[in-house]
């Protein structure tokens, strides 16, 4: 699915990524 969004939490520990579909996935990157 195509990524239509991208943002990061302030503290810049967590990578939020909205999909096409209208799903939204979150990826700790600690």
């Amino acid at each position: 699915k195509p990524i239509t969004a991208i943002c990061w939490r302030p503290d810049g520990k967590v990578l939020a990524i909205g999909l096409e579909d209208g799903s939204v996935s979150l990826h700790d990157v600690e």
